[in-house]
C-alpha cells in the first residue's frame, strides 16, 4: 500500500527554505502511487466489451420426475427425451432437449450452423432410437434441415434446402422426409398444391450424416410425416389431406375448414390415420357425437381422423378445468400410438406442456412448476419414448 505523509513533507520543505509548494510536490508521488495502482489490476489495460445477457435455462427441477412419465406410459424402462424450441430475450429461437433419464434433469441447448445464429429454429423431431434430432432453421423465406447427434456438442450436419422434417424407417433404413414449401402455409385444394413436392433423404441412424441423394415421394407438399407403413403422408392449415403415396390418391379431411398442427399416427395398425387442431366453426368430419358438431371455438379441440374423414376420437380444452378458457397449442403424436404431446394455455402468452393418453384421457403436465419454465406458442414440443 502506498501513502504520502503531508505533514512531514511540508516541515521539511519549509527547513530547508525550498519554494517549492506542497502542492507541487504531492503531485508526482500522487501520479506515482496512481500509475502502481494501475498496473497491480488484473485487467489492464482496460478494454471496454458490450455485455451480452447470458441465457439462463430454467432449473432443472422445473419437470416432472422421470418415474411419472413411466408410470403414466406404463413402461417403467422407458427412456424418456423431450424436444422443443424458445427464444430467450433478445436471441433467435433455439431447439432445446431434455433427457429424463439423467441425473441431472435439465433443459440442453442444441448447438446452430454458426453461419446461421441468427435463423429462427423450427419443429425439432427425435429419432426412432431417440439419438437425433432433425429440424429446420429460417429466415424469411428461406429454409434448411438439419440433423445431429443430440448432444450439446454435436456438430449440425445440413440436410439441404426444405422445412418440416420428420423421421420415418423402414427396412432399408432411416430417412428424413420433408417438403421444398420452405415453411410457407399453402392455401387451395389439392389441384393447386404445385410446384412443391415432399422427399425423403436417407441418414445414418448414428451420425445423421446422409446417404445418398433424396428420392421424391409426391410432386406436392406434405408438412406432417410419414405412416410407419410408408403408405400415408397428411398435411393441413388451409387445406388437410391424407394422402396415399402408392395409388397417389388425396383424401380430403375436414373439407373447407382451416386446420393446424397436423400430425401422422406412429400405429402400425390403423395407418390411415391424422391428428389436427380445428380453428373453428362448423367441423365437417362424419360422425361427430352430438355435443361437438355445433361450431366449436378456435383451438379448444384436437380431432383424429382417418382417410374416410371419419371422426374417430377428439380432446375439449375443458378436460383440463384450470385451462377452459384458454386453448390447446402444437399437438403431436409421440413415437406411441396411444400418446400426444400438447401445450394448453390460461392465457395467450405463456404455455404449459401436457401429455394425453388417447386410451383413458388421462394427461399429465412436464413442467410441474410452470413459473420456472412456460412454453410459448412455437415451441412445438416432441417427446420421445423408448426402451422395452
Amino acid at each position: 500500500m502506498y501513502t504520502l505523509d503531508i505533514f512531514t513533507l511540508e516541515q521539511n520543505q519549509s527547513k530547508k527554505g525550498d519554494s517549492v509548494t506542497l502542492k507541487s510536490a504531492a503531485v508526482p508521488v500522487l501520479a506515482f502511487c496512481a500509475l502502481c495502482l494501475m498496473f497491480s489490476c488484473e485487467n489492464f489495460p482496460y478494454k471496454p466489451t458490450e455485455f451480452v445477457a447470458p441465457k439462463v435455462p430454467p432449473p432443472p427441477n422445473a419437470f416432472v420426475p422421470k418415474d411419472s412419465i413411466t408410470k403414466f406410459v406404463g413402461n417403467p424402462n422407458a427412456t424418456v427425451k423431450l424436444a422443443y424450441t424458445l427464444t430467450s430475450t433478445g436471441s433467435s429461437q433455439t431447439v432445446y432437449f431434455v433427457n429424463f433419464n439423467d441425473s441431472v434433469v435439465e433443459p440442453r441447448e442444441i448447438k446452430k450452423d454458426n453461419t446461421r445464429s441468427d435463423w429462427d429454429a423450427w419443429c425439432p423431431i427425435l429419432s426412432p432410437n431417440g439419438a437425433l434430432v432433425t429440424y429446420y432453421l429460417r429466415s424469411g423465406t428461406q429454409a434448411e434441415l438439419y440433423c445431429q447427434a443430440l448432444d450439446t456438442g454435436a456438430t449440425p450436419i445440413l440436410i439441404g434446402s426444405g422445412s418440416e422434417p420428420h423421421f420415418y424407417k423402414d427396412n432399408q433404413g432411416l430417412y428424413i422426409t420433408y417438403t421444398d414449401a420452405n415453411g410457407i402455409m399453402l392455401i387451395g385444394t389439392s389441384t393447386t398444391l404445385t410446384g412443391y413436392h415432399t422427399y425423403k433423404q436417407r441418414v445414418d441412424p448414428a451420425t445423421g450424416q446422409t446417404i445418398g441423394s433424396p428420392a421424391l415421394i409426391a410432386s406436392y407438399p406434405f408438412y406432417c410425416g410419414m405412416s410407419t407403413n410408408g403408405t400415408y403422408i397428411c398435411t393441413g392449415y388451409s387445406s388437410a389431406y391424407i394422402y396415399n403415396c402408392s395409388t397417389s390418391l388425396f383424401f380430403a379431411i375436414n373439407p373447407g375448414q382451416q386446420t393446424c398442427n397436423p400430425s401422422m399416427t406412429p400405429d402400425s395398425v390403423f395407418t390411415g390415420r391424422m391428428m389436427f387442431l380445428n380453428i373453428g366453426g362448423h367441423e365437417q368430419l362424419n360422425q361427430l357425437p352430438p355435443e361437438d358438431t355445433g361450431k366449436v371455438g378456435q383451438h379448444k379441440f384436437v380431432f383424429i381422423a382417418d382417410t374416410n374423414n371419419t371422426y374417430i376420437t377428439g380432446f375439449d380444452i375443458t378436460m383440463l378445468p384450470a385451462y377452459a378458457s384458454g386453448e390447446w397449442q402444437c399437438p403431436k403424436w409421440t413415437n406411441i400410438p396411444d400418446v400426444f404431446c400438447v401445450l394448453a394455455t390460461k392465457s395467450s402468452l405463456t404455455y404449459d406442456c401436457f401429455l394425453v393418453s388417447i386410451s383413458t384421457g388421462h394427461t399429465l403436465l412436464l413442467n410441474v412448476k410452470p413459473a420456472l419454465l412456460q412454453f410459448q406458442s412455437s415451441s412445438k414440443p416432441y417427446v420421445y419414448i423408448g426402451g422395452n
